[in-house]
């Protein structure tokens, strides 16, 4: 299995087609099986129909996300948790340094 490459939303346009892709991202809307994260300016779509039974989402939630991204931009989830409580600046920090480490 391939493993997921750890992102910020900012930086999904740069990734390759097909690309498997990790990242955390908070619920701007939530309408069939379609997902709006945000963080920061930089928002990306998800479509979260093969998920879809196993999902409870609440707007303004930070989900952890992992999915391969689409020709067109939006990205396919095969994997989403919940990221309550997490420490946003401490994980921006330990995005940052991992990048610098691949």
């Amino acid at each position: 299995m391939d493993s997921a490459k750890l992102i910020f939303i900012n930086q999904i346009n740069d990734c390759k087609d097909g690309q498997k892709l990790r990242f955390l991202g908070c619920v701007q809307s939530y309408k069939n099986g379609i997902l709006r994260l945000i963080d920061g300016s930089s928002s990306v779509t998800c479509d979260v129909t093969v998920v879809l039974p196993d999902v409870s989402i609440q707007k303004h939630e930070w989900l952890n996300i992992v999915g391969r991204k689409r020709q067109d931009g939006i990205v396919d989830v095969l994997l989403i948790r919940s990221a309550v409580g997490i420490n946003l600046p401490r994980y921006r920090q330990m995005v940052s340094e991992r990048q610098k480490c691949d």
